[in-house]
């Protein structure tokens, strides 16, 4: 265990752990923190970010990754001096912001649970003033432009790295799948998903013009068991849907704008929920303040779940 941790987020896997152990994960917009883990220089879903047990540590540290490198084409100038000071003056008054619910994104199931403590959980804008309204972008499912658009051509960057036929019962089975779809995607079937990926963003532009923040579940299911690939709900799925159907976090991969999840709560069983705070594009400073106001009334650093007797570490 440590207090801090950096994560690579390519569809939500800074959003993802967070969410299923109960802490903080930040997905900055694009070009805030360098990138260069992959090779494509020029990709646009791939970031990189802090995982906390708060969101003051997450800013903090986000600070520190922060700022314009030249190996990365993407990335940016640091837009404030300090993000920590930028968030602590923002402050937690959030009377006048208008803040969207959303219990799916329109991805698809969400489990009842997890959209109950949610709902719970959102109740804590109101309390700092914000108006809250149950309302979702009206796009698409964005499944299948995320999986022929970005998922399929970002792990086909690894196609020429070696010859992965001799390394089938080596390497993860799902990975190897993804390898052989990346060499048959037809490259119309690529272009139409960038093109609905920019629809999307469009669309996501024109909702956001009126609201602050859009807030969902981070992920539509809790932790499952460590042997188990999706929720049971998705077994006998394509992979692809196993993959992205439980998944509320890869949208804000695809428009590229910033996004954390915060502890929601937990479950009966004690298991934590994820809350997903977005805003608009380069909206970082917004999105940790609005995630710092949240923390201010619904504290989460010391508290664990009732275990049935068992002591939570």
């Amino acid at each position: 265990m440590v207090p801090l941790a950096e994560g690579a987020d390519g569809a939500g896997s800074v959003r993802i752990p967070s969410a299923l152990c109960g802490v903080v994960g930040f997905k900055p917009s694009l070009g805030r923190i360098p990138q260069t883990l992959v090779a494509g220089k020029f990709s646009t879903y791939v970031f990189h970010g802090p995982i906390a047990r708060t969101v003051e540590d997450a800013t903090v540290m986000f600070d520190v990754m922060n700022g314009f490198d030249p190996s990365d084409p993407m990335s940016l100038p640091k837009e404030t001096a300090s993000y920590p000071g930028a968030v602590s003056a923002a402050g937690s008054d959030m009377t006048g912001m208008t803040v969207a619910y959303s219990p799916d994104l329109h991805v698809g199931y969400v489990d009842p649970e997890v959209d109950a403590v949610c709902r719970e959980a959102v109740k804590a804008f109101t309390q700092l003033g914000a108006t809250v309204t149950e309302a979702t972008p009206e796009w698409d499912c964005p499944e299948q432009a995320m999986w022929d658009g970005i998922w399929v051509p970002g792990i086909g960057l690894d196609t020429d790295l070696c010859d992965w036929g001799q390394w089938e019962g080596k390497v993860d089975a799902n990975y190897l799948e993804i390898i052989a779809a990346a060499r048959s995607l037809p490259a119309v079937d690529a272009i139409r998903a960038q093109v609905a990926r920019s629809r999307m963003y469009d669309i996501f532009c024109s909702f956001m013009a009126d609201f602050d923040l859009l807030v969902s579940p981070t992920l539509a299911s809790a932790a499952f068991p460590l042997d188990q690939f999706a929720p049971s709900w998705l077994e006998g799925e394509p992979l692809q849907a196993q993959l992205l159907r439980w998944l509320f976090t890869y949208p804000f991969n695809m428009t590229t704008t910033p996004a954390i999840t915060v502890p929601a709560g937990f479950t009966a069983s004690g298991l934590p929920v994820g809350l997903q705070i977005a805003a608009r594009h380069r909206g970082d400073v917004e999105v940790l303040a609005a995630a710092r106001a949240y923390e201010s009334v619904r504290p989460w650093a010391g508290t664990t779940p009732d275990l049935g007797g068992v002591q939570a570490q």
